[in-house]
């Protein structure tokens, strides 16, 4: 009895941590969102319904030789344009050419080439998957086959969005620029929040000014990835949320086949230091469980142990064995009304036999560290020391998860060693304590 009541102190510890990491996982939410900055109408004094309030420029139908600055106007382009373009918002047609620099708040590139240097607040290039299927205007539809957006030259802008058919041979970015590439670029990056998307490929060095740069898995950097001062940057691995431009307003319609224009910058979503803080919790919650598995049942760790020394493939195979047959076990009583309560009892053993494997474990990493601390430590504070370090297992990729998860088992197979034969004989005497007496013999004739 008196280990079954450790065991429910156990449990019930085990669940106040458990609920509390919960919570901090939930509360401390430290994923960071740069909101984009309140956008106004895309332009104050062309109105929606208006389809002519664009100043449409057709190169092909009619060559221009003077220079177009008109920065109050939404100017749209198509064909061959050998001048430089200033207007409020650029739009340059799928299958034109401007070799002329473009200068403006809003700039949109699709499907055309630019053969010099751009300056804007917002700036798109490039297909995304789900432009790919956007009819072009027939009128320049076999002059680039490619449906590449090639830009040769610098892009100085607070946004950059570069899509997967961008091809940008030039300098990307400002120190204060959010970028988010899914092309290429041959040159150098620049951007206090930088996204490199998996298809993205930089041939240049990237400068993050924040010292932070997000890469999803394929991304190709074919050059240095440092801060302003040349040190390291701090990578954040993994997909990132799918940026959306948001558009408060549609631009008026600007003839067959085109786009709106997106006039508010690319949120940047980023998970900054979140991980590693809400790590803390988790640390300090595992580092209470075995503190208090060991005070309750230190002899049953230390047992445990003796028992990882001596036998430690023995013990893998046995918590092998023992977490296979308890799934189905833990199954067939859960479908049974009357099984439910040994289904419950069953999962706490496991979990309690887990816990305490685990502090096993601990000790024995501890031991084998502390003696090159060159101090003599007690054998909860070499627990607490190996057990911080089995935890971090976690955090390398697939070799480590897979030594984590082998030495839970392990830890599982040698308590189960000790537990199996004391519950069997608890069993036994339970059986031939409550076993019904035979009944008496018939008395023999004479």
């Amino acid at each position: 009895m008196k280990i079954l009541k450790k065991l429910l102190a156990l449990g019930i510890i085990a669940g106040i941590l458990i609920g509390l990491g919960v919570v901090a996982n939930n509360f401390y939410d430290f994923n960071l969102t740069v909101k984009p900055r309140a956008a106004g109408p895309v332009h104050p004094d062309l109105p929606a319904n208006q389809p002519d309030s664009w100043l449409r420029i057709d190169a092909e139908k009619q060559p221009v030789q003077e220079d177009i600055v008109a920065p109050d106007q939404a100017i749209l382009i198509a064909g061959p344009l050998p001048v430089r373009v200033e207007g409020k918002i650029v739009r340059i047609e799928p299958r034109s050419l401007v070799t002329g620099p473009v200068v403006a708040e809003n700039v949109t590139i699709l499907e055309a080439t630019v053969r010099n240097h751009i300056q804007a607040n917002t700036l798109f290039a490039g297909t995304t998957e789900e432009q790919a299927g956007i009819p072009m205007m027939e009128h320049f539809a076999d002059r680039f086959p490619d449906n590449k957006t090639v830009i040769f030259g610098d892009l100085a802008a607070q946004d950059i969005r570069l899509g997967q058919t961008a091809q940008v041979y030039g300098k990307v970015g400002l120190p204060a620029s959010r970028i988010d590439i899914a092309g290429q670029v041959s040159g150098q990056v620049t951007g206090e929040k930088i996204v490199l998307r998996s298809t993205a490929v930089i041939d240049g060095d990237v400068i993050a000014s924040q010292g932070v740069a997000t890469l999803e898995p394929g991304a190709t950097v074919n050059g240095r990835l440092t801060d302003p001062e040349g040190k390291a940057v701090r990578l954040i691995r993994g997909w990132s949320t799918p940026h959306q431009w948001e558009r408060e307003e549609k631009m008026p319609p600007a003839g067959p086949g085109t786009m709106p224009v997106p006039h508010s910058p690319v949120p940047f979503t980023e998970s900054g230091p979140g991980l590693a803080i809400l790590w803390l919790p988790v640390l300090a919650g595992i580092i209470g469980l075995v503190v208090m598995a060991y005070t309750f049942l230190a002899g049953e760790a230390q047992a445990g142990a003796s028992n990882l020394k001596l036998r430690p493939w023995r013990c893998l195979w046995i918590g092998f064995l023992t977490f296979l047959i308890s799934l189905p076990v833990a199954f067939i009583l859960m479908i049974t009304i009357i099984g439910i309560p040994l289904a419950l009892a069953l999962a706490v053993g496991i979990a309690a036999a887990i816990i305490v494997g685990f502090c096993g474990c601990s000790l024995i990493v501890g031991e084998k560290i502390t003696p090159y601390l060159k101090q003599e430590f007690s054998p909860l504070v070499a627990l607490i020391i190996g057990a911080v370090l089995i935890a971090h297992l976690i955090w390398v990729p697939v070799l480590g998860w897979l030594l984590f998860i082998a030495i839970l088992v392990m830890g599982l197979g040698a308590v189960s060693l000790n537990w199996y034969p004391r519950l069997k004989d608890t069993w036994q005497q339970w059986r031939a304590k409550h076993r019904s007496p035979a009944p008496p013999s018939p008395p023999t004739p004479a």
